[in-house]
């Protein structure tokens, strides 16, 4: 777990929760959110729908108004400081979560989520328990929280003003982190590629038009960062297992004798080689004409130098824009000529069989739901831990 040191609500809190997958997203992501749909979600991050400003909203303020009170009571309940911290999971820190309050002694943790709900989803959560709807968005939300922190369990607690407070433990669900994790990755993909997910027909009213590339150029752009990405990967390795091999080598040919011109032994082969230098040409044009005290003309080289070729040098770079500059003229500029490498080469110089990388063009819609309606928020954890919350 990284902490990250920011305060919530402020400006810099805001912005670093742009750059990743928070807790408050889980719940949307996996259709438990009676408030959001996946598709409006994505709509905010892609910036063709403004977040809704929630600051005036009366239940908003009444959390953040009740929340350090609630903080007090359950730390009075329990014994325990809990400190409101920003994490990032240390497997991927893309992964985030603002964590009302965290409790750390040795490797006891458990972090704490705080509710303040109105008098309905009060007396509903108190009735229903964990077959609350609400309930379960809010524990979707813990889980990602104990993914972030690395902590073992959670605590719901729910305080309402005048009432006693609803606390619940949540425990760990590592089959719901997976499943979680599986979404909200494919989420994030959809909002890099702006490809919107698949819409709900009674609560996606607002369809908003996307501008988008070219599909052939933009499949294309894909593809090639995912096989350049592929390709860095596969050169990392080889490069290391190169260097394991010149070890082992070195090791072999220690073995040899010097009067033995070829060892075979377990099947290893090792023929001593000997190799003839290469020539200097430029310093023997130098000593010619030193030699012979001439100057060797430049059109007797240009006359035997082989024509210039022309060719693109293919990066992959951070950004969107846009650009293109004049070639210069062969006079101003003295091309280099070099043979381009075909990236399947470096895969094949390593023996590796790879899976040829797929990439969703923009054009393509996500795969689609099971049900175009929210799904039943006890389809996502596991039967036997159904009743963990109480």
């Amino acid at each position: 777990m990284a902490i990250v040191d920011l305060v919530q609500r402020t400006e810099a809190w805001f912005d670093w929760r742009k750059e990743g997958i928070t807790a408050s997203m889980i719940p949307v992501i996996m259709g438990l959110s009676a408030y959001q749909t996946p598709y409006q979600l994505w709509a905010e991050f892609v910036g063709l729908k403004e977040p809704d400003d929630l600051s005036g909203n009366y239940h908003v303020q009444r959390g953040v108004e009740q929340e350090p009170e609630a903080r007090h009571a359950v730390e009075n309940e329990y014994g325990r400081p809990y400190l409101p911290v920003c994490v990032e999971a240390d497997h991927n820190p893309l992964f985030k979560a603002s964590l009302d309050g965290l409790y750390q002694l040795g490797e006891d943790s458990e972090v704490l989520e705080i509710k303040c709900p109105c008098d309905k989803i009060y007396n509903e959560i108190l009735e229903l328990k964990g077959s609350a709807p609400t309930f379960q968005m809010y524990a979707a939300q813990v889980q990602w929280q104990l993914n972030c922190s690395g902590a073992t369990r959670g605590r719901l607690y729910f305080y309402l003003r005048g009432k006693r407070p609803i606390s619940t433990g949540i425990q760990r669900n590592d089959t719901f982190i997976k499943k979680a994790e599986e979404m909200a990755l494919q989420f994030w993909q959809l909002v890099k590629t702006k490809t919107p997910p698949p819409l709900d027909p009674e609560r996606d009213t607002v369809v908003y038009e996307l501008e988008q590339a070219p599909s052939d150029w933009a499949s294309s752009v894909e593809t090639y960062k995912a096989k350049v990405a592929l390709v860095s990967e596969r050169e990392t390795e080889l490069k290391a297992m190169k260097a394991e091999m010149k070890e082992l080598e070195k090791y072999f040919t220690s073995q040899i004798p010097d009067d033995v011109q070829t060892f075979n032994k377990d099947g290893i082969r090792a023929t001593r080689v000997e190799r003839k230098g290469t020539i200097d040409y430029k310093k023997v044009l130098s000593e010619v004409e030193q030699q012979l005290n001439i100057v060797i003309d430049d059109n007797l080289i240009a006359n035997n130098t082989k024509p210039s070729s022309t060719y693109f040098r293919i990066t992959v770079t951070d950004g969107d824009s846009s650009d293109a500059t004049a070639a210069k003229d062969d006079s101003e500029q003295t091309k280099q000529v070099i043979t381009a490498r075909d990236p399947q080469a470096v895969l094949d110089d390593a023996n590796v069989s790879v899976e040829p990388t797929k990439t969703k063009a923009p054009q393509e819609a996500a795969p689609p739901k099971e049900e175009a309606t929210v799904r039943s928020p006890k389809s996502f954890f596991d039967k036997a831990t159904e009743n963990m919350f109480f």
